[in-house]
C-alpha cells in the first residue's frame, strides 16, 4: 500500500504504526500536486476529517485524476472566550483560528502559526501573524519564545 500524507507529525505517526509514507507534503494542495504530476493515472483515496478542506479534491477533480473520499473522523470547533488579551496565541489549524476569532473581542498581540495555510486564515482576522519554520508543534513553540522575546529587548 503506498501512503502519501500531509504533515512531518502525521509522517511521523504513521512510521510508528510500521507505514512508511512514499510523499509528505506540507499542506494539502502541494501534496496534490505532486501527486498528479507523478501519478496522473493512479486511483486514490482521501482518508479526511468531515471539515476537511477543498484543495486537494478541487485539484484532483480538475486534473481527472479518480479520488475516493472517506471521512474518517468528525471534528468540532469547541469556541472558550477569554476576557483578555494575550501576548500571543499559538494557532495549529484554520478553524482553530476561526473559533478563537468568532469566541473572543480581544485580538492577540501575536497570532503564531503551524503553517501557511493556517497563517492565512489568521490574516484575515489578526494584524501581527507569524508562521513556524517547521510544521511541527514543537517548532511553533520555539517560535513563540524566539518572538516573545524579541518583543522584550
Amino acid at each position: 500500500m503506498n501512503v502519501y500524507c500531509v504533515g512531518t507529525t502525521a509522517a511521523a505517526e504513521l512510521q510508528t504504526m510500521g507505514i512508511s509514507p512514499k510523499i509528505v507534503a506540507e499542506n494539502a494542495r502541494e501534496l496534490a500536486l505532486l501527486l498528479i504530476e507523478k501519478l496522473p493515472n493512479a486511483n486514490f483515496t482521501y482518508l479526511c476529517s468531515n471539515h476537511r478542506r477543498d484543495e486537494l479534491p478541487d485539484l484532483f477533480k480538475s486534473h481527472k485524476v479518480a479520488l475516493k473520499e472517506i471521512i474518517v473522523y468528525h471534528s468540532a470547533i469547541v469556541q472558550k472566550s477569554f476576557d483578555r488579551i494575550f501576548a500571543a496565541v499559538l494557532f495549529y489549524s484554520p478553524r482553530g483560528v476561526i473559533a478563537f476569532a468568532k469566541a473572543n473581542k480581544h485580538q492577540p498581540q501575536c497570532s503564531i502559526c503551524i503553517g501557511e495555510t493556517t497563517a492565512a486564515a489568521a490574516r484575515k482576522l489578526f494584524e501581527n501573524v507569524h508562521v513556524a519554520t517547521k510544521q511541527t508543534v514543537e517548532n511553533v513553540l520555539v517560535t513563540a519564545i524566539k518572538i516573545l522575546r524579541d518583543d522584550k529587548k
